[in-house]
């Protein structure tokens, strides 16, 4: 049991889907980053657990199930902004900090609105960017290598391309220069 915290976190990291975390692994994970809140970690571990559950539903019985959002309250410094961070971050979802003691004079209204809505959508941007990157990365490699055999030894020298290849990852062929016409826009 001891080893719970850490098996969440790594589950967490690599990119476990969240919906196998219970909410305890959930708080676990946030207990590696937040010290004392148990009750907010507690709520927002449970608050994400049934917002993914509510998504798993058949499309006539979601609109009976209401997800409920969650307002924390408390001084500066108590861990409202880190503990919507790690679960935005857990969830892969895109997070914007809003000071919201400017709007409380004349409200959210107008420009202000716009702009914190334009920075969530950047954010949402760069999120789904990342991942398709870290989604891509092993295809990418793989085509990139294909490319630089290509180019060191034709298309075709089959019998001796393993050998090549072993060669390329490691790093024996490191020294080597080579010429590779790469396309304007970026495709094979």
């Amino acid at each position: 049991e001891a080893d719970e915290p850490a098996a969440a976190a790594a589950a967490a990291a690599a990119g476990t889907d969240i919906a196998a975390l219970k909410p305890s692994e959930v708080v676990k994970v946030l207990d590696s980053y937040i010290v004392g809140q148990n009750d907010a970690k507690r709520a927002v571990a449970i608050a994400l657990r049934n917002r993914w559950r509510r998504n798993k539903l058949p499309e006539d019985f979601k609109n009976e199930v209401i997800p409920k959002n969650i307002l924390m309250i408390g001084p500066t410094g108590c861990g409202k902004t880190e503990i919507a961070r790690r679960i935005s971050l857990l969830s892969e979802a895109p997070f914007v900090k809003v000071e919201a003691t400017k709007f409380t004079e004349v409200g959210f209204h107008g420009r202000d609105v716009d702009h914190i809505i334009r920075d969530l959508v950047e954010m949402a941007i760069k999120l789904v960017k990342k991942l398709q990157g870290e989604r891509l990365r092993p295809q990418a490699a793989t085509l990139a290598e294909e490319r630089l055999l290509a180019a060191m030894i034709g298309t075709n020298a089959a019998e001796s391309k393993q050998q090549w290849l072993e060669s390329l990852r490691n790093g024996e062929l490191d020294d080597r220069e080579i010429d590779v016409d790469v396309p304007a826009g970026g495709g094979s």
